[in-house]
């Protein structure tokens, strides 16, 4: 059974760390969205909880989620800030929150459908005075000329002299896109952001603003990617909130990924002593036990038990390294779900069935987490922050994680609806989230990784140059990050040490800072 007495420690230790780190709350901020209980669709909640984990980088501010089919009149005038995410064209918008919106005089943020319903019921001559534009149609993508093709639609995004674009791929025959955006015509509103056309030369205005009223002419939570129009959005909350940046500096932070007992020593000392020349700090994301393919209960090897590798940690820790604490084995037991090893598989998710583990419980992780802190101090290591095995848990977990670890380094998976209806989607950030909707406090991953080479495709992959186009996309966003993993096998192929340099260098002549996660601690950021 786990240590409860560790486990009080743990959460002894987050707690106090949560209070150097808190601010009190200054700014309501209400989030509308569709698709509550009358129409059972769970998209419209979870695009808006993906917004309440953006302003989750603000400490002034106080989110608060509602459904906008529940809405009473007046309820507006309670909120200092507010925004409605439009994720269905035919949800039910109450007349009263159209009218309340329409009255309303402080910061609002509209994103994708349900301006026309605005316009409708304000009529054209009042919509336009309030919007600064005349809403016209909703575009989609053009046909095809070839099936097998991707079709042309407004795809590119331009904003602070930089060119964003949104995914687009073709996946058994399938167009995977987010291919419609509003065209509106502008009068007297100011434009933020055009979006631009694939394939004609025709541009249209995509993120508007006129005394306080902001228009997003898609849904920016649509499949999003490291080089997407929802770090626009991200950028734009600043504006909408009328705050200021919340730092002064603009950090970069590397981890070594996957790092156990059975990873080649040769190689650590190899990257390790690249970086250390370098004199950039970095981080480990170490898995506490290590356990191998078609291994059973009971298996397995501790970090601590492997002296030569504890020699080469300790050596790195000593020399600006800083541990990262990834999972306990970084391996689930599933009888229909062939093993892998640790690193490649997962923890806290079924990924053959890909949805939350059937004996999912927070005893269960409670457990994990009390053996991998233990041997943690077994081995003399103090880890920073916490990073879920392949980002992936059910939300119990993320809570779960948020409540035992004053700080965590992830990308997170979010849920809406209920057990198999539920859509779950991976949001990355910019830049620090201080609280998101589990309670955790994320320092971000934003840029990617470079695959190994015949492994399964995953969320965050990129080659150096699509890394390094991500980081000067994202100095587009204020107090944005240049934040990505490498796995060490990497650097132990034909220049591929060289290529983990380069790629530092290249962050660094961005005017990115390798920052030291710990110093960040101290100071609450």
């Amino acid at each position: 059974m786990p240590s409860r007495h560790l486990l009080a420690l743990a959460l002894a230790a987050s707690t106090a760390a949560s209070r150097v780190s808190a601010a009190p709350a200054e700014m309501s901020v209400c989030v509308f969205f569709d698709g509550g209980a009358r129409s059972g669709l769970p998209n419209g909640r979870l695009h808006a909880v993906m917004l309440i984990n953006l302003l989750g980088h603000f400490r002034e501010v106080e989110p608060r989620l509602a459904d906008v089919e529940s809405y009473s009149p007046g309820s507006l005038t309670g909120c200092e800030r507010a925004a409605y995410v439009g994720s269905d064209f035919q949800a039910a918008i109450p007349a009263a929150f159209l009218s309340d919106v329409m009255a309303y005089e402080r910061g609002f943020l509209w994103i994708n459908y349900g301006i026309d319903r605005l316009q409708k019921h304000a009529g054209w001559d009042a919509f336009r005075e309030k919007t600064g534009f005349t809403y016209m149609a909703l575009q989609g993508a053009d046909s095809p000329r070839d099936p097998s093709a991707i079709p042309d639609f407004f795809r590119h995004f331009e904003y602070k002299g930089e060119r964003f674009s949104k995914l687009a791929l073709l996946r058994e025959g399938r167009l995977v896109a987010a291919t419609e955006i509003a065209l509106v015509r502008t009068s007297s509103a100011k434009v933020l952001s055009y979006a631009v056309h694939s394939g004609k030369d025709a541009r249209t205005p995509y993120v508007t603003e006129r005394r306080g009223f902001y228009y997003v002419a898609d849904n920016p939570f649509l499949y999003i990617h490291q080089r997407d129009r929802y770090l626009i959005l991200a950028d734009v909350l600043f504006d909408v909130l009328g705050l200021a940046p919340r730092q002064g500096k603009r950090y970069a932070v590397l981890r070594i990924e996957d790092v156990h007992a059975r990873t080649d020593v040769r190689i650590l000392r190899r990257i390790f002593a690249m970086l250390k020349d370098k004199g950039v700090p970095f981080t480990i994301s170490l898995i506490p036990r290590y356990v191998g393919p078609g291994s059973k209960d009971g298996d397995g090897v501790n970090a601590g038990d492997i002296p030569e590798f504890m020699d080469v940690i300790r050596a790195a820790t000593d020399s600006g390294g800083e541990i990262l604490l990834h999972g306990y084995e970084h391996h689930a037991r599933l009888d229909y779900c062939p093993t892998l090893p640790s690193g490649a598989d997962y923890e806290f998710w079924d990924r053959c069935r890909k949805g939350p583990l059937p004996y999912d419980s927070e005893e269960w992780v409670l457990e994990r987490l009390n053996y991998a802190l233990a041997l943690m101090r077994q081995a003399r290591l103090k880890p920073v922050a916490w990073v879920t095995p392949h980002y992936a848990a059910s939300a119990q977990d993320f809570e779960t994680f948020g409540r035992t670890f004053a700080r965590t380094l992830q990308r997170v998976v979010y849920s809406a609806g209920e057990a198999e209806k539920a859509v779950y989607v991976t949001q990355f950030f910019p830049y620090t989230i201080y609280r998101d909707a589990y309670g955790q406090f994320v320092w971000p991953e934003n840029l990617g990784y470079i695959p190994m080479p015949g492994t399964e495709t995953r969320e965050g992959e990129q080659t150096s140059e699509q890394m390094l186009e991500a980081a000067r996309l994202s100095r587009s966003v204020r107090d944005a990050w240049a934040s990505f993993f490498w796995h060490p096998q990497l650097a132990g192929g034909e220049h591929g040490l060289e290529r983990f340099a380069a790629l530092i260098d290249g962050i660094r002549g961005q005017g990115y800072e390798f920052v030291s996660l710990a110093r960040l601690r101290d100071r609450g950021e």
